[in-house]
């Protein structure tokens, strides 16, 4: 008896901790595309995806004063200069909220005359290398000695 009420009683705590845990592995949606503009409040370098990169993200307010966090791409890739109170406009899949933020993963990004673009239509990022389609959209992918014997 219990060891059953010892159970239950760590099913019940456990429940509310993992389901207050924002999503760890997120993905770009590209039928979820906003487009917001705002004054850049902060920019960080974070660790993402179990510290397997460094990431670098803004912390913009929008006009109507709603917070958002931006993950942009990892920190090699970016190379502009940019500066806390510029004006911005981001482009990229909302991923809703995530604490006290709305969490979006960057597009495309417009500052002090510079356009940036990130990713492509599909949403798979620009650091990924030559070919990030390979064998996808419209390519087909040999498998074995095609066809011969």
């Amino acid at each position: 008896m219990l060891r059953k009420l010892f159970v239950l009683t760590v099913i019940f705590f456990t429940i509310p901790l993992t389901a207050s845990q924002p999503n760890k592995f997120h993905f770009y949606n590209y039928k979820k595309v906003v487009t917001v503009e705002g004054k850049i409040l902060d920019f960080k370098i974070e660790e993402v995806y179990k510290r397997k990169s460094k990431f670098f993200f803004l912390y913009i307010k929008t006009v109507d004063n709603k917070k958002i966090k931006i993950e942009v791409c990892p920190e090699w890739f970016f190379n502009f200069d940019i500066a806390k109170g510029m004006k911005i406009r981001v482009k990229g899949s909302d991923l809703g909220e995530d604490g006290k933020f709305k969490y979006i993963i960057a597009k495309e990004l417009e500052f002090g005359g510079n356009k940036i673009t990130l990713r492509d239509k599909f949403g798979f990022p620009l650091w990924r290398g030559k070919n990030p389609h390979r064998f996808g959209f419209g390519e087909k992918r040999r498998r074995g000695r095609g066809g011969k014997k």
